[in-house]
């Protein structure tokens, strides 16, 4: 052989290749072992797949690709920690017992939690298996929900649109337009109330990333705010027993909320939020009580949103009670009707309406579901007033006993808890004439333009009139109705907020019955009918309005007085949305 051609260079040696890909093992072939996908299959358009047998050690993985992986992996991590909507925290937690609630954003539900007993969610009986709140679709966008409400003839927005739309036709005069209609459109009025197109970031962000909805407030928190609640709503609405609670939070305290059951966690927290909401206290702004009590309704909302579909209980149902009546103070007051309607379900199916089921129950018992009951009907009648809406519950179904007094009847203040009992019970009595008022002078809010004589129009407010006096007269001495020129100098005496708050209760009712004959003046108007084409309204009309001016000027005046007193008469209103409501016309 022939070397004289020259040295040859250095022979390079063939790179190593720890795996093979499929394809290339099966043929036999040399494989180079790039990833993804190697030359020959690129070549010959094969699927290149790399198969790691259990019998291959010593595997040589290119540090590009490791880096990859890492990558990946701590996107989905990621993804993963911020659509799970804080499922990793899933324990309760104390706030920290040396927190202070004067103080804006620090020591509140607002703030982190540090210290404190820390329970897992586990324990929690009624333990449902949430689903997840990402939905197989992942990069799905909703547009705007569509939102309507009707606003039927009892309802202010009713009213006043009707107002609006006669006083605007009045100004500008007969145009030759249709009016024919006005009052069907204004009374029977459907409203658009339009979402945020969803998902919402902000809210998304704050609803999973702020609440722990499995966290407790500290001991001095909660006590304060518990007891403003019973001192306050509880007296007014009393379907809740205030031992009761006690005794349970108590036992469930000792034992670091083990085995707490979730509606009654969530009906703790709604105590919380409605208590926090109504709480006036010094260097706490209206702003921050809002979003103090949005997050224990959104840790009641956590708790609880899932297992009321699933199973029903009395305290399920109080738990919706207190939920309706917070949501009618926020920005998320039209969500209340359909809280109420659910809780009124939920009544129905226990059986709280039925005087057979009751004999069942114990006295205790038996007093508790009665004004849970009846706190529903409270509740049902208020809303379909608000809302000029069909009232839920019939007046044929509300058959039970009044609630009573339960033993023992005094508490540390005498005879409060006795007077609170006697006050809802008068309360029930006027709601009766006020679901009267709307089924006979309203047409029930059905909203089908019936219209009624006015000879039964006159008659039927005389006849309403005179239960309303009834009523009035036979209130004990120490309900008897409040004048606003003998108010008392201050809030000393307890009895003087069931007073006060029955005497507007009793205002906002005479204001809807004689508002009423205003009612069919302006359909006339709207028509382009004369006066002279319904002579008994015209001859009656005035006197029905005085009546009602006289009313709203008294609930005005009371409203006034209490306001510009400061702290000396401020325990005389109920919570401040109802004042607003009662004095807004």
């Amino acid at each position: 052989m022939d070397t004289s051609s020259g040295n040859p260079g250095p022979v390079s040696k063939r790179r190593r290749v720890g795996i093979a890909c499929g394809p290339c093992r099966t043929r036999k072939s040399r494989c180079d072992g790039i990833r993804p996908k190697c030359s020959g299959c690129i070549e010959l358009g094969y699927e290149c797949i790399y198969t790691q047998t259990a019998s291959m050690t010593n595997v040589i993985v290119g540090k590009e690709y490791l880096a990859g992986i890492e990558d990946r992996l701590k996107l989905v991590e990621q993804e993963i920690s911020h659509m799970k909507n804080f499922r990793s925290n899933r324990h309760i937690r104390f706030d920290d017992a040396t927190s202070s609630t004067s103080t804006a954003l620090e020591g509140s539900p607002l703030t982190s939690f540090t210290d404190g007993v820390q329970v897992d969610s586990g324990n929690l009986q009624d333990n449902e298996v949430l689903e997840s709140t990402t939905d197989g679709m992942g990069a799905m966008i909703f547009s705007q929900e569509e939102d309507i409400g009707f606003f039927g003839p009892s309802s202010n927005i009713a009213f006043t649109r009707q107002l609006s739309q006669v006083v605007t036709k009045l100004r500008n005069g007969n145009t030759g337009s249709d009016n024919s209609n006005l009052l069907s459109e204004a009374a029977h009025g459907v409203l658009s109330m339009s979402r945020p197109a969803s998902p919402n970031a902000q809210a998304t962000q704050y609803a999973t990333g702020a609440v722990n909805i499995y966290a407790v407030p500290s001991e001095d928190v909660t006590r304060d705010l518990v007891r403003h609640y019973f001192g306050t709503t509880g007296q007014l609405f009393p379907y809740l027993d205030e031992k009761l609670f006690w005794d349970t939070y108590d036992e469930m305290r000792q034992s670091n909320f083990t085995k707490v059951r979730r509606t009654w966690l969530g009906l703790f927290n709604m105590i919380l939020a409605l208590s926090t909401s109504t709480y006036l206290r010094e260097n706490i702004t209206a702003i921050t009580r809002v979003q103090e009590s949005d997050v224990y309704y959104q840790r009641a909302l956590g708790l609880c949103q899932a297992q009321l579909l699933q199973n029903s209980s009395l305290e399920a149902v109080q738990f919706l009670l207190v939920t309706g009546q917070y949501l009618q103070g926020t920005q998320k007051s039209v969500q209340a009707w359909s809280i109420h309607g659910l809780a009124v379900k939920t009544a129905f199916q226990l059986g709280l309406h039925s005087g057979a089921t009751l004999k069942k129950f114990s006295l205790l018992d038996q007093e508790i579901r009665k004004r849970t009951w009846y706190g529903c009907v409270v509740l049902d009648r208020t809303l379909s007033m608000t809302f000029g809406r069909p009232a839920t519950i019939p007046d044929e179904y509300v058959r039970l006993p009044l609630p009573t007094p339960m033993q023992p009847q005094i508490d540390i203040e005498g005879t409060v808890m006795h007077t609170s009992t006697m006050f809802f019970v008068q309360t029930i009595v006027l709601y009766k004439i006020m679901w009267d008022v709307i089924k006979l002078l309203y047409a029930g809010n059905i909203g089908c333009d019936e219209t009624l004589p006015p000879v039964d129009v006159v008659s039927g407010i005389f006849k309403l009139e005179e239960q309303l006096n009834d009523w009035r007269r036979e209130l004990p001495f120490h309900l008897s109705l409040q004048a606003s020129q003998t108010l008392p100098p201050d809030d000393s005496d307890p009895n003087e907020k069931f007073r006060v708050i029955l005497t507007l209760r009793y205002h906002n009712l005479r204001i809807l019955l004689h508002r009423s004959m205003l009612t069919k003046l302006l359909d006339l108007v709207g028509k382009n009918e004369e006066g002279n084409s319904e002579p008994l309204l015209t001859q009656f009309a005035p006197n029905n309005i005085r009546c009602a001016v006289e009313s709203s000027l008294e609930t005005v005046f009371i409203v006034s007085d209490i306001v510009s007193s400061g702290k000396q008469k401020q325990e005389m209103l109920g919570a401040w949305w109802f004042t607003l409501y009662y004095s807004k016309l």
